[in-house]
């Protein structure tokens, strides 16, 4: 339909509210580490040194959410 529509803007909120509840339910350290890569544009080096692990760890943890978040949109 159309963006502005009623029934896009519920659809959009459902996917939103299940994106939460999907965050929510990772473990803290990759909720932080995909929410930093995707809302702040950190860097993996960077968000790496602010959680203490290998940049190669922050990759693992931004692919799990990532996947998670795939198999979402496909529900």
């Amino acid at each position: 339909g159309e963006v502005g529509s009623p029934e896009s803007r519920a659809l959009m909120l459902e996917l939103l509210v299940r994106l939460d509840l999907l965050l929510d339910g990772l473990p803290a350290s990759t909720r932080t580490a995909f929410l930093l890569a995707q809302l702040e544009g950190a860097s993996y080096q960077e968000i790496a040194a602010r959680l203490k692990v290998s940049t190669r760890t922050v990759g693992t943890y931004v692919a799990t959410a990532m996947l998670q978040c795939m198999a979402l949109l496909q529900e």
